[in-house]
């Protein structure tokens, strides 16, 4: 009996694991690609809602979005894990995971402004680690719908920057370089919605959303400009940030669905000068 058992949970085991390869090589290039740049974006929801709930603003629905983003994160890490495509990928998804749980502990310590910087400064370190594999599974393919698709979730990812940046200061992190970082975030939010603009050309779905974020971020800059004359209007500009961020958001999951490419998966692409080609 006890052998019967022992028999039973290999195959029960051997089915969870070989649907897990099917259900991993079943995605298409677009939805890797859509969870890697997602995770920029996550990770920069955690600390925001983080420094929210510390800031005591709407505690509980800040608490609510954190554990939403975490759990997010790691499923996406998960997925991206089955399905990498080279050395070089993987062992940067090794470095993400180890600087998500250094990430994750700061976030679950009580907050105080020496917690809040420690966390900005570990949430920047795992943007870029994010960035530099978006970018690298993002260099596997030609194709012009999947930059589209980065675009819009770098886009998300600058919202949720400035809303982190924002909070951090109404908070009492009041140093010279959180109101620099956050000058530069609008800066480059600024530019990147008006390229995005450009790039997207005449889809119409698209161009509504973009319409939608435009009215949305004339609308923060007057909160913005109120925070210049030392006045903070810190929920106004959560929701905003937060109704933006979910914009570009429906624009990524739109070249997502819509992506159609022949191109072979990035699997099994052979890219010159990538590990991929010399195992």
């Amino acid at each position: 009996m006890g052998f019967a058992r022992h028999l039973n949970l290999v195959v029960a085991i051997s089915v969870l694991f070989f649907a897990k390869l099917s259900w991993a090589s079943s995605l298409s290039d677009a939805e890797i690609l859509n969870r890697a740049a997602e995770q920029r974006t996550l990770v920069l929801s955690v600390a925001k809602n983080y420094v929210l709930a510390a800031a005591n603003i709407d505690v509980k629905s800040s608490q609510k979005e954190q554990s939403k983003s975490l759990s997010q994160f790691t499923h996406n890490l998960q997925v991206l894990k089955f399905n990498t495509p080279n050395t070089y990928i993987r062992e940067s998804l090794k470095t993400l995971n180890k600087d998500w749980n250094d990430f994750t502990a700061l976030t679950t310590q009580k907050a105080s402004p020496e917690n809040v910087e420690a966390v900005i400064e570990a949430t920047n370190k795992l943007v870029f680690v994010a960035d530099l594999i978006t970018a690298n599974w993002r260099g596997l393919s030609s194709d012009r719908e999947l930059e589209a698709l980065n675009l819009a979730h770098m886009q998300a990812m600058l919202s949720e920057r400035i809303g982190l940046l924002y909070a951090a200061h109404y908070y009492g992190l009041k140093d010279d370089w959180v109101v620099m970082e956050l000058n530069e975030t609008l800066q480059a939010y600024e530019s990147s919605l008006a390229f995005l603009k450009r790039f997207t050309g005449k889809d119409s779905e698209v161009a509504k959303n973009l319409e939608q974020v435009g009215h949305q971020w004339t609308y923060a800059k007057q909160g913005f400009a109120k925070f210049n004359q030392g006045h903070y209007l810190p929920k106004v500009i959560a929701v905003t940030m937060g109704t933006m961020q979910q914009e570009m958001n429906t624009v990524a999951r739109h070249y997502s669905q819509s992506y159609s490419s022949q191109e072979p998966s990035f699997s099994s692409l052979s890219v010159p000068g990538l590990a991929a080609n010399m195992e």
